[in-house]
């Protein structure tokens, strides 16, 4: 689609100049770049479920990686490349745990007011910081997430029976 007409510059809404064509808008080079809500409806529940994807994704490739290095026929280069799947693998479930404590602690109240059963795990999350009670917050919640899953299913079925 071309855009046509005769340009005709204003200042934009975060101060750059714009210019306009017709029914259609482009922004000039200088234009900064308004900001972008990466948050999706849905709030911190969508955060979480985008985690858990990113982390399911995450396996994969590296159980697949994994399963390239026990592939290698030299023993001492196998041994290698398994060692760097190791450091991989632990140094990308401390950047997942961090993920995850960043939502807990962008979205605490309504973690809280979601599932009051884990305000104790979370709460020693955020203020302990340690390895271990970032993992204790993470099950709590999907412990959690899980039962409301399954009543939900319970109910829908004695519903529709």
């Amino acid at each position: 689609m071309a855009i046509t007409g005769t340009p005709i510059t204003r200042l934009g809404a975060y101060g750059g100049a714009r210019q306009i064509y017709g029914d259609f808008t482009r922004a000039a080079d200088t234009t900064p770049a308004a900001p972008v809500d990466t948050q999706k409806s849905g709030g911190w529940i969508y955060l979480w479920q985008g985690e858990l994807k990113r982390r399911k994704d995450d396996e994969e490739k590296r159980r697949k990686e994994r399963e390239r290095a026990l592939a290698i026929k030299d023993k001492l280069d196998r041994e290698l490349a398994l060692a760097e799947r190791k450091i991989e693998s632990e140094t990308a479930r401390r950047a997942e745990l961090a993920r995850v404590n960043r939502i807990a602690a962008q979205y605490r109240r309504d973690i809280i007011a979601t599932y009051p059963e884990t305000e104790r795990a979370l709460t020693e999350s955020l203020e302990r910081q340690t390895f271990s009670t970032m993992e204790r917050m993470e099950r709590e919640i999907n412990r959690a997430r899980e039962e409301e899953e399954f009543l939900m299913q319970a109910a829908y079925i004695l519903v529709n029976q």
